[in-house]
């Protein structure tokens, strides 16, 4: 059988296969660009002895629940729409969430379109308390 006549008579399979390798593609180039800003809990605590601000994106019911040590809390929209009123440039900034998603895409639109040196904690607050990490209450 003569690949053209295959590719005509399977166009449907052909498409479905290069759409999966496009997506494939798209999501690991996708990981290995926010993996270089991710960072586990032990790298928290040394960017924080060196200056580092931390930030707690989840809402202020689980931040007043249990946060991270010395996070301030910043809304998400804030940080979103008006970064420089919570952030500086002057700083390396820590971001962390729940479980890490909404952090690492925040993280992501911050370093690319406003140029700040933002990083995000793999794993949230989640991975945080596995660990053993402890947590402050207000």
């Amino acid at each position: 059988m003569d690949i053209s006549v295959f590719l005509q008579e399977h166009y449907l399979l052909v498409i479905g296969i290069l759409l999966c390798l496009f997506f494939l593609i798209e999501e690991e180039l996708s990981s290995y660009l926010s993996g270089k800003f991710r960072i586990d809990p032990e790298e928290v605590l040394n960017m924080q002895n060196k200056g580092a601000v931390l930030h707690d994106i989840r809402d202020r019911s689980s931040y007043n629940a249990g946060h991270i040590g010395s996070a301030k809390h910043s809304f998400i929209d804030f940080l979103q729409e008006k970064p420089e009123t919570i952030l500086d440039k002057k700083h390396k900034h820590i971001l962390y969430c729940n479980t890490g998603a909404k952090s690492c895409e925040l993280a992501s639109v911050l370093r690319a379109k406003r140029g700040y040196e933002v990083y995000y904690l793999t794993g949230g607050i989640e991975l945080w308390k596995e660990e053993g990490f402890t947590l402050t209450k207000r």
